[in-house]
């Protein structure tokens, strides 16, 4: 009857460092995909920076040509509306910038174990 006990014992041990194994894998991969998304939203916010810096830039010297325009009403129209269009895609960048989503990996269920 011991032996009998002793043999469960162990099979049900084998299976618990199984599962410990198992465990210890998952937890390895679940490092390296928080290690991808980290560097991901990294690359992606200076990305996002420096479209913004050149998106600011463009709109300054578009405001520049606007105040230094000598040419037709027809002239300054035009770079109104492009400074206009300037300015929408900026603030577009803008809250893409500052969006809590960025740029995270699909990272659902990583901590399903």
């Amino acid at each position: 009857m011991i032996d009998g006990e002793w043999q469960m014992q162990c099979e049900k041990l084998a299976q618990e460092e199984d599962r410990l194994m198992e465990l210890r894998l998952r937890l390895e991969q679940l490092d390296r995909d928080v290690t991808t998304a980290r560097l991901c939203e990294a690359r992606h916010l200076g990305d996002c920076r420096a479209r913004m810096e050149q998106g600011e830039l463009e709109v300054r010297r578009m405001e520049q040509d606007l105040i230094l325009c000598r040419g037709t009403r027809e002239d300054q129209m035009l770079i109104s509306e492009e400074l206009r269009h300037q300015q929408e895609i900026l603030e577009a960048e803008r809250k893409v910038h500052t969006s809590p989503e960025k740029c995270l990996l699909p990272l659902t269920n990583i901590f399903t174990l």
